[in-house]
Formats: structure tokens, sequence, C-alpha cells
């Protein structure tokens, strides 16, 4: 779940992690997530990575 203060819990945004890079440390660098839109079909989805 992605969470935003400005909305109630049952209106938060669903992803799915599609890929983990480690740091230098062994430890979850960086993560790609796939993130869907409540109002598409299942078949529409962005990427985006943080």
């Amino acid at each position: 779940m992605i969470t935003d203060k400005g909305l109630p819990w049952n209106q938060w945004t669903l992803a799915v992690v599609v890929k983990v890079t480690p740091d230098k440390d062994g430890l979850v660098g960086r993560v790609r997530v796939k993130v869907g839109s409540r109002n598409s079909s299942s078949g529409n989805s962005r990427t985006q990575c943080t």
C-alpha cells in the first residue's frame, strides 16, 4: 500500500513490488513497484521507481 495522509486507509493505492535492488550492504536500496488505478481495467498499470 502507498499511504496518503489526505485519504482514509481504504482509499490508499495498492502496489506490487516487482524488483528489489540491494545497496552495497546487502539491504534494500531501491524498489520498483507496479501501481494500478482503481478506475482502470486490470491490464492497465504503470511502473514507478521509488
